[in-house]
């Protein structure tokens, strides 16, 4: 029999060497590729998380922009409020005016008051109202026990909120605004003829718009009840609305 030649039924097969060759790098290989899985894997969490992180950031500077465009309305209407009545605008100012006023009863009235603005922060302020000199006159008035006042009247105090939640816009670049405070009237008149002696506070909820001819409307509630009054004082529950509109 020829040496060189194979026997029928038998099988050629690798030595053992052979085998530990190629079967020890497997280990290595499948960590290698777990590794780079898992490295991957992260890699697209950090991607997803970076997304949210720029999402959130172009969320909170939008709304950054939108608070300032907002402050940059009610500032621009606080700017041209020359006449000084705008709600919103919590400048510090003050001015006198002068009102003469006759009723349908025959009383004549005369009043110097000081108004003016005294701010706490850009959204709240207290206006003031001061009637440093009052006259009335009731020489005309039917069955009137007294012909005439005069002296100083009764101080009026509102403390105004413009909440930043409670803003907003509408139209072509206008705001508005929803205001919340309370009003204070001091029983500091000299006469009885030109006060009410109480003290008398109301809530306050105000509404107010910019008009598209360049002004605004302004809308406040008020609900007066007595805190404090004298014995001869009339009880006070009253609603008094306050609406206007003003081209700056």
């Amino acid at each position: 029999m020829n040496s060189g030649s194979r026997q029928p039924g038998l099988k050629k097969t690798l030595p053992a060497y052979a085998l530990v060759a190629i079967l020890l790098p497997l280990p290595a290989a499948f960590a290698q590729e777990a590794m780079d899985e898992a490295s991957d894997s992260e890699t697209e969490a950090s991607d997803s998380e970076t997304e949210e992180s720029d999402s959130g950031t172009e969320l909170e500077n939008f709304e950054k922009l939108k608070d300032k465009a907002d402050e940059s309305r009610i500032a621009e209407a606080a700017e041209e409020n020359s006449t000084g009545t705008d709600p919103r605008d919590f400048s510090l100012k003050w001015m006198p005016y002068y009102r003469y006023t006759e009723l349908e009863n025959g009383l004549v009235q005369q009043d110097l008051t000081a108004f003016g603005t005294v701010p706490f922060s850009p959204t709240l302020g207290m206006f003031y109202e001061v009637p440093v000199a009052q006259y009335r006159d009731f020489s005309d008035v039917p069955g009137s026990l007294r012909t005439d006042g005069i002296g100083l009247g009764d101080i009026d105090l509102k403390f105004l909120w413009n909440p930043k939640a409670m803003r907003f816009s509408y139209g072509n670049g206008m705001s508005g605004s929803v205001l919340l405070g309370t009003d204070f009237i001091l029983p500091t008149a000299t006469n009885d003829a030109l006060g009410g002696n109480a003290l008398l506070a109301a809530p306050i909820v105000g509404l107010v718009l910019d008009m598209p001819l360049h002004g605004f409307f302004a809308a406040l509630n008020l609900y007066f009840f007595d805190v404090y009054k004298e014995d001869a004082a009339p009880k006070t529950s009253r609603y008094v609305g306050r609406f206007f509109t003003c081209n700056r």
